[in-house]
């Protein structure tokens, strides 16, 4: 039996480290050992000092449930809480201010008697500041800019299962309708030409439509001047997982890049990890789709790239002093690019399928050097009893437990969902992505 005291890294259900960590122990007497890396037991907790063994192979007792708080209920009543934490998400509240703005643009024309009597051109505006709207919100250099703001001061499910044709009717729609607004602005402005005595050039000018179009058009194109084909060097971590490394740029924290092998079907992006010694990054791919199995199955040698890396939701984690990190799967590869920041005080939950087999011992121990106690759960045993973690009811202990100011969850749709529901509605501050991609 071997008892761990503070600073321990929780490995739970059968995690074989075999090809693991490298762990000093100490024994009964103090002696320092460095046993042979040996198949370790059921249920194991891992130290990085005071261990008291008698052999090789440690045994710890179980952990489930011990220091387990009861979760609160949740506020509100139930109609309230699906309203507000579920239908009137954060993204649905953002579109609706939209809506709200033209429902109230449409209500006052049609209460002054001018909403069937608009010229063309106005209603060509309207239709254009709402393109130009759409338009620049997925703009890399505005996201950038709203998450260094935030520092200093259609269906889901449709999407998800349909997400290639998705994506092309998307892109080649939105393309086709711009190009048809530029159809128009010409077309009408050459009809106005001859009317008004008036130069194209000079009626263009006082179009407000142009310059909205102008707008767009550039924000459309401006990513795809950075468009380049980049070298990659594959580091094979096991059948469900690869790690691509990149040398041709540095990325800051957080940040993003898009990567496509056909740059006009499907972009996908990846939170960069520095790499440690400061040239170049990389970027945990699993497979979780056609697109990423056929890149873990058959690593590429070379990537397509374009625009300039966006900032993701961790980028404004570092403004808390103590921090809850959630993530499941390759969800640790952007949690990896927020510890690269090593002054944070962050406490760690990973759960995953045999974390060393899949993702590696270094990735691992990259986890543990930022949290010792890092809760990391192997749910491979546990889906083959039937079972698998209360990610909410580990995160809210870990909260309540560490005092943190917010929780960080990077997981798949479901479980993000599952997690910010479970902790918003007993008034935790979450914060998570939206899956708008």
């Amino acid at each position: 039996m071997a008892i761990a005291s503070r600073n321990t890294a929780l490995i739970r259900e059968d995690i074989d480290l075999e090809k693991g960590l490298q762990l000093y122990f100490k024994d009964g007497l103090g002696a320092t050992a460095r046993p042979e890396p040996a198949l370790r037991k059921q249920e194991e907790v891992y130290s990085n000092e005071s261990f008291i063994s008698s052999t090789s192979t440690l045994t710890a007792e179980k952990i489930s449930g011990s220091g387990t708080q009861q979760l609160p209920n949740k506020k509100h009543g139930r109609t309230h809480r699906n309203m507000r934490f579920t239908f009137f998400s954060v993204y649905r509240r953002l579109h609706l201010l939209v809506v709200l703005a033209n429902i109230a643009v449409i209500a006052g024309l049609w209460g002054s008697g001018k909403l069937f009597s608009l010229e063309t051109e106005l209603i060509g505006t309207a239709a254009a500041a709402n393109l130009l709207a759409a338009i620049l919100i997925r703009q890399e250099l505005i996201i950038n800019l709203l998450f260094a703001t935030f520092v200093t001061f259609s269906h889901p499910w449709l999407r998800s299962k349909f997400h290639n044709i998705w994506e092309a009717i998307h892109r080649f729609a939105g393309w086709t309708a711009v190009a048809l607004f530029w159809a128009h602005v010409v077309l009408s402005t050459h009809a106005q030409e001859k009317a008004s005595g008036q130069t194209m050039a000079e009626l263009l000018g006082r179009n407000p439509l142009f310059w909205i179009l102008l707008v767009v058009t550039v924000s459309l194109i401006l990513p795809w001047l950075r468009l380049r084909r980049v070298p990659v060097r594959a580091e094979h971590l096991s059948t469900h997982a690869v790690r691509l490394h990149f040398g041709y740029t540095n990325l800051p924290l957080c940040a993003a890049p898009r990567f496509s092998d056909s740059p006009l079907k499907e972009w996908h992006a990846f939170a960069g990890i520095p790499e440690s010694d400061g040239v170049g990054f990389s970027v945990l791919v699993s497979d979780a789709g056609d697109w990423t199995k056929k890149i873990v199955q058959s690593p590429p040698k070379q990537l397509w790239t374009r625009g300039i890396p966006a900032r993701g939701v961790l980028h404004v984690a570092p403004i808390f002093k103590k921090l809850v990190l959630v993530a499941t799967g390759s969800g640790i590869g952007p949690i990896l690019s927020l510890l690269y920041a090593r002054n944070l005080n962050v406490r760690i939950i990973w759960s995953t399928k045999d974390p060393i087999q899949t993702y590696s011992s270094a990735i691992v121990e990259q986890v543990i050097q930022a949290d010792p106690e890092a809760v990391i759960i192997n749910t491979t045993k546990r889906t083959t009893r039937g079972s698998r973690p209360n990610l909410v009811q580990e995160a809210y202990d870990l909260y309540q437990k560490s005092q943190a100011e917010a929780v960080f969850v990077i997981s798949n749709p479901q479980v993000t969902r599952k997690v910010v529901y479970g902790l918003e509605s007993r008034g935790v501050p979450i914060f998570a992505p939206i899956f708008d991609s």
